[in-house]
């Protein structure tokens, strides 16, 4: 990949220098100036994104008129207006100075170049004037093939140097201005090549555009962003083509909740639920201590398109893996994956290089007002992942992975949801950041961990108001590939009914988007786009008891008297969940003359001594006359227990009684064991 990277450079300059050894400086030149201009790629930019980085404009120079040694060489400003708002990160807001760069002829490209230190061999020059340029001037120096001769021109080139007769490149590197959708590169020396076979290339690099306002799709909801280029000055650039596709906005993200396993959309009837009554099975452990804890869902983010995903800056060439220091539960990732990497040597500021990352061409170029310098297109993170969550029940914990997670249904995923070793291959890789959506990466402390059956290092959120929010970076990625990162979610609680906690009812939500969401400066950011929409998370049911009465009738001189306790103040009530709260019991009947729909509620029905047990008993002829059939009662409280007694009227002749049928024992119930007279299995 590294020199398939350098060749896309090498094939831009072949022709930049070819014949400079056998330049004539005596040459006028007749022929106009021509400059043609192509998109060196033309990338895939998110819908969703604020922040993304068009494809670099080439143009590409050849004629002209020779300009006579020791001569200024006349200027040009060049705008470049695009299809979409210009987001290049300012240097100064009074001035519009940006992160937006013009190179000429591809300096520090590595390439070798018949004039030494100029061209693809010169460092560097980054001119610090963005309204009138720098003044460079016309320089004759000699070429590798031999000495400068000024009389026959043999070995002669000239060059554009920042002083009469220097003998150092000029200024070679240009800020843009930014103002809306223009950038405006000023005072560019316009140095014709003159020489048949030589060629003068302009590179525009570092332009960001807001791809959500993106409009005029070609088909499939595919837009191009279009640049058009203009020149104005005292020396003319004509472009032949003045307009280029630099990229194609499509819809990156699909985010998915499944249950237990990457893929496929959780609905609102298949979230795993959880009941009041009853912790979770699991454990989660850190230092020996135990932790009720449950498997939520897994937090899925698709990209649709590859490199939709992308690191802070390129994944190191000279080794695609993760280097030291490693990985591990008291390590952050390797500041390599999250910074410049110029501690490894790896930097990012080669022309034409692809780097599908985050960042751009970096480069520092200035300083802003405080004097710190100021890096031109270094982003500040990689792509970010954040999931919100709404109505946490209160009284609940919830849990997510530290890192990217593959599945969690085997005891054999001994590895997933754990950090990859040093020297790994392994793609698709995020890390939780405490740091917040548009905050300095921060790894999460060492002590903050737990695992959940040793396979996945899990961290606790916290929740204010039932919301939280999960941010994660990406840190290792394909490029190549369409990857989804996924996250499991796990819930902790120890049920108190005394406290009616974990609070039943409204079912816990989460939204998954990109990160930031916000006007901010961070880059990137984003919109959260029409795919991130609020998605069942979990569901709390209150621990409730259903009640059967098999036969009841208030018809034919008869008449059923019906009693109903909530007994969960009782001594064997299961003292680690504390009492049921007082609740009501909704009467549903099925038989002749039965009543439409459910019966008003009846209760509440408090638990516990002093109860008026004959203030829950009702005549069935009061609520339902002349029905004869079965009758459910649900009771939204844990213990709840029945009696039925038929007569006649008055009861003269005939009368029995029984206790209603517990439909659900053992479900939802935390008692050990029901009474055999009770239970009703089925």
């Amino acid at each position: 990949m590294a020199d398939f990277r350098r060749w896309v450079t090498a094939l831009a300059v072949l022709a930049l220098f070819a014949g400079l050894a056998g330049a004539q400086t005596g040459s006028t030149g007749t022929s106009p100036l021509v400059c043609s201009s192509v998109a060196q790629v033309t990338p895939t930019l998110r819908a969703e994104g604020v922040t993304e980085l068009v494809g670099d404009i080439v143009i590409t120079c050849s004629g002209g008129n020779f300009v006579t040694t020791g001569q200024p060489i006349p200027q040009a400003n060049l705008v470049v207006s695009l299809t979409a708002p210009v987001t290049s990160r300012l240097r100064s807001s009074s001035t519009g100075s940006s992160e937006a760069l013009l190179l000429i002829d591809e300096p520090n490209s590595g390439l070798s170049a018949p004039v030494a230190l100029f061209g693809p061999e010169a460092p560097l020059n980054v001119c610090t004037s963005v309204s009138g340029g720098c003044i460079e001037y016309a320089t004759q120096v000699s070429s590798k093939a031999g000495a400068c001769v000024p009389a026959t021109g043999v070995n002669c080139v000239t060059v554009a140097t920042d002083t009469v007769g220097g003998a150092v490149a000029g200024k070679n590197v240009f800020e843009g201005v930014v103002s809306g959708n223009q950038v405006s590169f000023n005072g560019i020396p316009i140095l014709p090549p003159v020489t048949t076979g030589i060629n003068r290339v302009y590179r525009i690099t570092n332009i960001r555009v807001n791809a959500t306002g993106a409009t005029g799709g070609v088909g499939g909801g595919i837009v191009p962003i279009t640049a058009f280029l203009s020149a104005s000055g005292s020396t003319s650039l004509p472009v032949s083509n003045a307009s280029v596709t630099v990229g194609f906005v499509q819809t990156s993200l699909t985010p998915t909740v499944t249950s237990d396993k990457p893929g496929g959309a959780l609905t609102s009837a298949g979230v795993n639920s959880f009941t009041q009554c009853n912790a979770p099975s699991g454990t989660t452990t850190t230092t020996g201590t135990a932790v009720p804890i449950g498997n939520v869902a897994f937090l899925n983010f698709s990209e649709n398109f590859p490199n939709a995903f992308k690191t802070r800056v390129g994944i190191n060439p000279n080794t695609g893996k993760f280097t030291s220091p490693p990985f591990g539960t008291t390590t952050a990732p390797p500041s390599s994956f999250l910074g410049t990497g110029s501690g490894t040597g790896y930097t990012q500021n080669v022309p034409g290089t692809l780097y599908n990352s985050e960042s751009g061409f970096i480069l520092d170029v200035g300083t802003v007002s405080s004097g710190a310098a100021f890096t031109a297109g270094l982003a500040d993170s990689g792509t970010r992942f954040q999931a919100v969550f709404n109505n946490i029940p209160a009284g609940a914990t919830l849990y997510v992975s530290r890192y990217t997670m593959t599945s969690f249904t085997t005891a054999s995923n001994s590895n997933v949801g754990l950090p990859p070793a040093a020297g790994s291959t392994q793609s698709a890789v995020a890390v939780l950041t405490t740091g917040g959506a548009s905050g300095v990466f921060t790894d999460v402390a060492a002590s903050k961990p737990q695992f959940v059956g040793g396979t996945a290092e899990v961290v606790a959120l916290t929740a204010t108001s039932g919301s939280a929010t999960a941010v994660w970076e990406v840190t290792n990625t394909n490029t190549s590939a369409n990857e989804t990162f996924s996250f499991a979610v796990f819930i902790s609680f120890t049920p108190n009914l005394t406290s009616n906690q974990p609070t039943p009812g409204n079912a816990a939500t989460v939204t998954l988007s990109y990160a930031p969401i916000s006007s901010t400066t961070w880059i990137p950011r984003f919109i959260a786009g029409p795919a991130s929409t609020a998605m069942p998370l979990l569901n709390i049911n209150k621990c409730n008891t259903v009640l059967l009465f098999p036969y009841i009738t208030s018809s034919a001189g008869f008449d059923t008297g019906i009693a109903i306790s909530n007994t969960s103040a009782d001594p064997l009530t299961n003292p680690a969940t504390g009492q049921s709260p007082a609740g009501t019991c909704a009467l549903s009947f099925y038989g002749a003359n039965a009543p439409t729909g459910t019966v008003a509620p009846l209760g509440p029905i408090p638990a516990g001594n002093g109860a008026d047990p004959t203030k829950f008993a009702f005549m069935l002829s009061t609520v339902a006359p002349n029905f004869t059939g079965y009758m459910f009662a649900v009771c939204d409280f844990q213990f709840a227990h029945g009696f039925a007694f038929i007569s006649d009227v008055g009861t003269r002749n005939l009368a029995m009684g029984y206790l209603a049928l517990i439909v659900n024992p053992g479900g939802n119930i935390s008692r050990p064991a029901l009474p055999s007279g009770e239970g009703l299995n089925q």
